[in-house]
């Protein structure tokens, strides 16, 4: 159980307004600490490594398999792949209530201080396979891949910063406006995404390619902001319950791409991924008393709509652009409203860069930026405090190594650069919440052709 914030809202706000204001603290899901909102944006260490513009130009199995399906026609011939990041996210939240803020003595001290999250190191795995089964000059190539499109954590204590700190003030009771902070919180969630694909080449100027998207997602909230809060033992102090209690929910959408070769030399992709349509995600969890509550999600990933061109003629590089329409805007939860119970995210673009170069005919060396817009306006940055989604530049790097014909090693190292949003804490003078958050990454990857 988590101490609702009465404190934060002030006296004679309503516990529905309570309730609607609090779902918006969910808009920012374990994954978006890797950009993009929910969205990864890329896959495996080639990928990785080259920004994830691989729209109009595949690198790898797992590269082709991110964005676009039809450019597994262009691949030289059959490869599986298997990748592995290490992800460490250092991410803190800032509060300051001023003295008497809320009225005689509530606080009697300005409140301040920073708690930082403890997420620890998250593993991302990926695996990828391409292959021709009608042989090696067939136009139809065939693919599967299990991805991972959303994954990471929060963890922040219950102390250091006002809005997580439930200790009450000198002299105040457990009642409003005496009662500070949500107390701890944590939250995690994983997607991954079952991809088989098909692509075909028509012409030697023009390839297509689909295939069908299964989703398996996990996740866990404490506290369940997008619940309504209770005082179910009557203490004037109302509370979140933990929506923790719950089982893998499923999902599914499509996806559909096109690569055109304008000429030998130069490239163009274009794709779409639908939705995500997910199972409406159910919670056993509790209210005060422990009596038994249903918690209900409705929940969707957004359509993306992706465009990129690459260009292949200086001796042994490869130079890629990607620029993406992410539609968060008419996703469940996610782009509804807060008057109907939504977040209220707005869509996005985002821009890679991505290039590469054969060294030799042992290592390749690539290097990758991605920058994307914002989904939560900075007005909202008080209900993004369970994992936030501040970063919009990331640069990476990587090189492959040729062991031999068949197999290659691959590692790759990304930075996301800081990001930071502050904003007010609701109609509180001189009240403000500030987060900023940033990662390292350490990606790994081996490649069979057969």
């Amino acid at each position: 159980m988590c101490t609702c914030a009465t404190i934060l809202l002030g006296e004679g706000v309503k516990m529905r307004r309570v309730s609607v204001l609090a779902l918006l603290l969910i808009a920012m899901l374990p994954a978006t600490v890797r950009a993009q909102g929910l969205v990864f944006p890329a896959a495996g260490p080639i990928g990785r490594s080259f920004g994830g513009a691989n729209t109009a130009v595949p690198l790898d199995a797992t590269s082709a398999l991110t964005w676009n399906p039809a450019t597994l026609s262009a691949l030289p011939g059959n490869e599986i792949a298997f990748g592995s990041e290490l992800l460490l996210a250092n991410t803190r939240l800032d509060s300051t209530i001023p003295a008497r803020a809320l009225g005689p003595g509530a606080p009697p001290t300005t409140r301040t201080g920073v708690a930082r999250s403890d997420s620890g190191l998250a593993a991302i795995p990926s695996i990828a396979m391409v292959f021709r089964p009608l042989g090696p000059d067939s136009p139809l190539t065939t693919g599967i891949g299990l991805l991972a499109t959303v994954g990471g954590s929060v963890n922040f204590p219950g102390s250091g910063s006002p809005v997580l700190n439930p200790t009450n003030p000198p002299g105040g009771g457990r009642t409003p406006p005496f009662t500070f902070g949500f107390g701890p919180q944590a939250a995690s969630a994983a997607l991954f995404e079952i991809v088989p694909t098909a692509s075909y080449k028509i012409n030697d100027w023009l390839s297509v390619g689909g295939g069908p998207v299964i989703a398996s997602m996990t996740m866990s909230l404490d506290p369940a902001f997008f619940a309504r809060p209770n005082d179910a033992n009557g203490d004037g102090v109302s509370t979140f319950p933990a929506a923790t209690h719950g089982r893998p929910y499923w999902g599914g959408g499509f996806r559909l791409g096109a690569l055109v070769a304008l000429t030998d030399d130069l490239n163009v992709g274009f794709a779409y991924k639908s939705p995500i349509w997910m199972e409406t995600f159910v919670f056993n969890s509790y209210d005060e008393l422990r009596s038994p509550l249903r918690l209900r999600l409705p929940f969707t990933i957004p359509q993306i709509f992706s465009a990129g061109v690459a260009y292949k003629g200086l001796p042994g590089t490869i130079v890629a652009a990607d620029l993406r329409w992410l539609d968060y805007a008419t996703t469940k939860t996610l782009g509804e409203s807060p008057a109907d119970g939504g977040t209220g995210w707005d869509s996005i673009w985002a821009f890679s860069l991505g290039a590469q170069h054969e060294l030799n005919q042992m290592v390749t060396v690539r290097i990758g930026y991605t920058v994307n817009e914002n989904p939560v306006p900075a007005a909202g940055t008080l209900f993004n405090t369970q994992l936030p989604g501040m970063i919009q530049h990331t640069f990476s790097t990587g090189a492959t190594v040729k062991l031999n014909e068949s197999v290659s090693m691959s590692l790759a190292y990304v930075h996301g650069f800081e990001g930071s949003s502050q904003g007010p804490i609701l109609q509180i003078p001189g009240a403000t919440v500030a987060i900023d958050t940033e990662y390292d990454s350490l990606v790994a990857g081996v490649n069979v052709a057969f």
